[in-house]
């Protein structure tokens, strides 16, 4: 078990397993898409560019990434064994 930092933060649970981990909770991450060289070059001729934002959300489970269904990945919904350690 990872112990926190500071009170009040998540706690986060391994079952030490290197073979089939299970880590609670969940992992959520939220972003953006890097913008491209060209959009870049957009901007600085003074366009405004919204970069596209990105959701991956997932539970590692008995050496398997289950990922949810917020994600806006291709892999949205679907269970992918982790590679060996």
């Amino acid at each position: 078990m990872i112990e926190p930092s500071r009170p009040g933060t998540p706690v986060w649970h391994w079952n030490r397993s290197k073979n089939e981990p299970t880590i609670n909770p969940s992992i959520l991450v939220r972003g953006t898409i890097p913008i491209t060289d060209d959009e870049a070059d957009r901007i600085m001729a003074g366009e405004t560019i919204i970069p596209d934002s990105f959701v991956c959300h997932s539970f590692v489970a008995d050496g398997e990434i289950r990922f949810l269904g917020d994600c806006t990945h291709d892999l949205a919904g679907k269970t992918v064994p982790l590679e060996p350690m």
